[in-house]
C-alpha cells in the first residue's frame, strides 16, 4: 500500500474531511488530495505530524511493505496538539471524531422535550481558537460530566477508541428534539 492509501485509509477510518486534516497539519485541501493519490509527496515534518494524529509509526506510513503488518493506530492512542487524544463514536453513530479536549455546553432554556446540554470535543484548532464538534446530546449536565469522566477513564487507560454510553436520541437538526423509548 502507498503512503498516499495509507492517508486516505486512516483518514476516512478516523471520520476526518480532507479540510480537517488540512487544518490540522496548516496545509491545503488540495495537498491532501494530491498526497492521497501519490501524485504528491508530504514534507518529512508532515509525515511526523500524521504520524502523530493517527498514532503510527511513521515506519508504517513510509514503508510499502507494512502491508502485511499490523499497523499501530489500535494500539498507540493519537496525540493532537502535543495532547493525548481518542476517537469517539458520535450519538448518531455516523462519524467518529479524534478529539483531545471536552466541554459541556448548555441549552439555553430548553423546552420540556429538548436535551439540556451538549458534549463537544476538541479535534482541533485553527487561527480562530478551538475547533470543536458536537459529540452528543444529554438530559443533564451531571450526565454529561459522568461522560467526560468516562471518557478520561478510557484514555487513561490507553484507549483508542469511545462509544458514547449516557447521551439521550435526538431528531432534527434545530430544535433537536429527545426521542422517547416507549
Amino acid at each position: 500500500m502507498s503512503l498516499g492509501e495509507k492517508i486516505y485509509k486512516l483518514r476516512t477510518e478516523s471520520g476526518m474531511s480532507q479540510e480537517t486534516l488540512a487544518e490540522k497539519l496548516q496545509v491545503s485541501r488540495q495537498s491532501i488530495s494530491k498526497w492521497e493519490t501519490d501524485s504528491a509527496m508530504p514534507e518529512l515534518g508532515k509525515v511526523v505530524a500524521l504520524s502523530e494524529i493517527f498514532g503510527v509509526t511513521t515506519d508504517y506510513l513510509l514503508r510499502e511493505n507494512a502491508d502485511n503488518t499490523k499497523h499501530e493506530s489500535s494500539q498507540l492512542p493519537p496525540i493532537i496538539n502535543g495532547n493525548r487524544a481518542i476517537s469517539v463514536k458520535t450519538h448518531d453513530g455516523k462519524n467518529i471524531f479524534t478529539c483531545y479536549k471536552f466541554t459541556v455546553s448548555p441549552i439555553a432554556f430548553p423546552a420540556k422535550d429538548e436535551p439540556a446540554c451538549v458534549l463537544n470535543g476538541v479535534d482541533g484548532r485553527s487561527i480562530f481558537g478551538d475547533h470543536s464538534v458536537v459529540l452528543g446530546y444529554y438530559e443533564s449536565r451531571e450526565a454529561a460530566v459522568k461522560e467526560i469522566e468516562q471518557i478520561q477513564k478510557a484514555m487513561a487507560a490507553g484507549q483508542t477508541v469511545y462509544e458514547l454510553q449516557h447521551f439521550v436520541k435526538v431528531k432534527g437538526m434545530f430544535g433537536v428534539k429527545v426521542v422517547r423509548e416507549e
